[in-house]
C-alpha cells in the first residue's frame, strides 16, 4: 500500500490497496489511522479528486464502509 500525504485540514495521509480494497485514512487529530474495508477503486478515485478530501470522507466513506483503527499503516 502506497500512502501519500494530502492537502487537507483534517486528514494527513491517504493510502489504498487495490487488491484488498482497503482505504487507509490518517487523521491529523491523532496518531495512527483507520482502514476502511471493501472500498471500490472508483470511490478512492473520487476521494482523491474531490475538492474537500475531509468532507468526502465524512459524507461518503464513514457512513458506508466498515472501519478499524490501526496504530500503524498496514504493510
Amino acid at each position: 500500500m502506497l500512502i501519500d500525504r494530502v492537502k487537507s485540514k483534517s486528514i494527513r495521509a491517504i493510502g489504498y490497496d487495490e487488491g484488498k480494497e482497503w482505504l487507509w485514512v490518517e487523521f491529523r487529530s491523532r496518531t495512527g489511522g483507520y482502514i476502511y474495508f471493501e472500498v471500490p477503486h472508483e470511490v478512492f478515485d473520487e476521494l482523491m479528486q474531490d475538492a474537500s478530501i475531509g468532507g468526502y470522507v465524512n459524507d461518503v466513506v464513514k457512513p458506508k464502509y466498515r472501519c478499524e483503527y490501526r496504530p500503524l499503516p498496514p504493510l
